[in-house]
């Protein structure tokens, strides 16, 4: 399942969207339910997630996805409609992280390019200075 599908069936199923701003119980819930499927299910890395989040309209910190995560272990063992709508989604081990190998090697591409370009511009300063000194 894909982040959209799995938002899409949380909403159907629970009644709630959980990237409206409000301090709602039911609201605090069905987010920390999402946090803990995309986090642990999908195993999305949380700048993703929060790319989610701010995708639907909802401005929220890492540090918040982190804490709500956390928090929805206590939010399961009071509520069994939480536990009801967990058990809706049924997952195989994939991951649906959006930093792939090739986005880090081109990154790594870049800050070497940018490093190397410091060096030679640092070694043609140098030169200069020896050229001049020797005159």
């Amino acid at each position: 399942m894909t982040p959209k599908e799995i938002i899409i069936k949380l909403k159907e199923a629970s009644g709630v969207n959980p990237f409206e701003d409000t301090r709602r119980l039911d609201v605090i819930e069905v987010r920390a339910l999402l946090c803990f499927i995309l986090r642990d299910k999908l195993r999305m890395r949380w700048i993703a997630i929060k790319k989610v989040f701010l995708n639907h309209g909802k401005k929220t910190s890492n540090s918040s996805l982190m804490n709500s995560c956390s928090n929805y272990i206590k939010y399961k063992q009071v509520s069994k409609t939480l536990l009801n709508l967990e058990n809706l989604f049924e997952f195989e081990i994939e991951s649906v992280d959006e930093i792939s190998k090739s986005q880090i090697l081109e990154n790594r591409l870049r800050i070497l390019s940018r490093k190397l370009k410091n060096c030679e511009a640092k070694n043609k300063k140098n030169l200069e200075n020896i050229v001049f000194r020797g005159k």
